[in-house]
């Protein structure tokens, strides 16, 4: 399969636990207005505004660090049916874990 012409490398930045629990994430273009320094920003902006908390919900660790990879598609386009499959199982389990009673 070719690559679009148009095409650019898509990465996910994932703001992750020291134990790979995903805070926060971000789909983004390569050879875009986004960099990594950038996109790391607007994902500290966006556990700001939505006032996410600055640990883990699920293991507690409060090392938290971002980690680039280079996604399999060759478009924002193209990866948007995966990346909005994933965005609704993790607000499936977001709401799972809101359920749960909390501890003291």
């Amino acid at each position: 399969m070719q690559a679009p012409e148009h095409s650019m490398p898509v990465y996910v930045t994932q703001y992750l636990c020291e134990q790979r629990h995903c805070i926060v994430a971000m789909a983004w273009e390569d050879g875009g207005a986004e960099t990594r320094d950038t996109v790391e920003h607007k994902l500290l902006s966006i556990t700001r505004e939505m006032k996410i908390n600055p640990w883990c919900g699920l293991c507690g660790s409060a090392k938290l660090h971002f980690e680039h990879a280079l996604s399999p598609f060759a478009t924002l386009a193209e990866a948007m049916p995966s990346l909005n499959e994933c965005q609704e199982a993790q607000r499936l389990t977001r709401e799972h874990f809101a359920r749960l009673p909390k501890p003291n």
